[in-house]
């Protein structure tokens, strides 16, 4: 099937700053797409060259098999979603909504209908008559989306779109979204510098840095499977070697790597049969036990500090190498007896299997 969007080559420039350098990307119809990277990656700079803000230097954007050179933002079959809402706070609601019907000359009926049905798709029907100021941020979120689909977009992008909530209502709004995505079927562009945000809502992620976009794939390929230290090192926890492969044997690369006590065994992957290599390790593949008769093998260290978060914690253990490897564990029981704390001595064990190989 024909990806809805396809991006070719795209260049931007502002003067000496090249902001996108070169992106080849294609999103299929129906995805919850996330572009995902850090302050000044370009993941801004490509939703603005979607949305046809932003012209690109070089290269094109095909848009549902139409070339998008030259279209201008408001004949593209696209709509914005910005971070700030950008609501009129003299009109209601259901003006709000109905705003960009007006501006097409729809007839009033039409206007009507699509706005009562938008509303009540985003629960917001009882607060039609109401301004922006006696919404909840929330709701607010939910007038700006209802009044970015209500023109029937084929491509809905989304700048950061819940950066203004607070936790909990950002985390509850986000299933919120994902579930009104699939109801609607249409494809959303999403922006965001929150990993977790990305890993929540989206189908598939693209990891951007410095204007180039590093690993394309699902949360779980980008955090289980990343392609190099940069991806490693920006999704989630992780614990990241250097080392070198001195073998191979029974499917696993033999790697030698002094920060974790010498020889260890990993994963062979394709392409990688020698040479200098880096290595991940995220903190809850990591096992962590008192060092005492009964557990003796793994890597000695002792606890240099502990992070509760609630559900977990994260224990900070200087090991014996000399290296500081982060262990995450679940807080499964309210109270433990034999807790491990600051200052215990413990040993650091994994599975073959929990190593991630990249390439340096």
């Amino acid at each position: 099937m024909p990806a809805l969007i396809r991006i070719e080559g795209v260049i931007r420039r502002f003067g000496d700053i090249v902001a996108v350098a070169g992106v080849d990307l294609d999103i299929q119809a129906g995805e919850l797409f996330a572009l995902l990277g850090g302050s000044g990656c370009g993941k801004t700079t490509l939703l603005r060259l979607l949305a046809g803000f932003e012209a690109p230097d070089e290269g094109r954007i095909v848009i549902d098999g139409v070339d998008m050179t030259g279209v201008p933002p408001y004949a593209r079959p696209v709509n914005m979603m910005f971070q700030s809402y950008a609501l009129f706070p003299h009109m209601s609601v259901a003006r709000n909504v109905a705003y960009g019907l007006e501006r097409e000359r729809l007839p009033r009926a039409e206007i009507e209908a699509r706005v009562a049905q938008v509303l009540d798709l985003v629960e917001l029907g009882a607060h039609a008559g109401r301004k922006p100021h006696q919404l909840s941020g929330g709701q607010r979120q939910r007038v700006a989306l209802a009044r970015a689909i209500v023109k029937r977009p084929k491509v809905l992008l989304l700048d950061e779109p819940l950066a203004a909530l607070d936790r909990k209502l950002r985390e509850r709004t986000q299933l919120e979204l994902v579930e009104l995505q699939r109801r609607l079927g249409i494809t959303f562009v999403m922006v965001t510098h929150d990993q977790d945000e990305a890993m929540t809502m989206a189908t598939r992620i693209a990891v951007m840095d410095r204007g180039r976009i590093v690993q394309v794939g699902a949360p779980a390929e980008i955090y289980e499977q990343p392609v190099n230290r940069f991806v490693a090192d920006f999704i989630g926890l992780a614990n990241i070697f250097e080392g070198d492969i001195v073998g191979r044997s029974d499917g696993l690369l033999r790697i030698r790597c002094g920060p974790l006590g010498g020889e260890i065994a990993a994963p062979a992957v394709a392409g990688l049969a020698g040479g200098a290599v880096s290595l991940a390790i995220r903190p809850e593949k990591l096992s962590l036990r008192r060092d005492d008769a009964a557990n003796t093998g793994g890597l000695a260290g002792h606890v240099r500090d502990v992070v509760y978060l609630g559900d977990e914690s994260i224990f900070h253990v200087a090991l014996q190498t000399g290296a500081t490897v982060q262990v995450t564990r679940m807080n499964a029981q309210r109270r433990a007896s034999a807790a491990i704390t600051r200052g215990d001595a413990v040993r650091v064990t994994w599975a073959d299997d929990a190593v991630v190989v990249m390439p340096q």
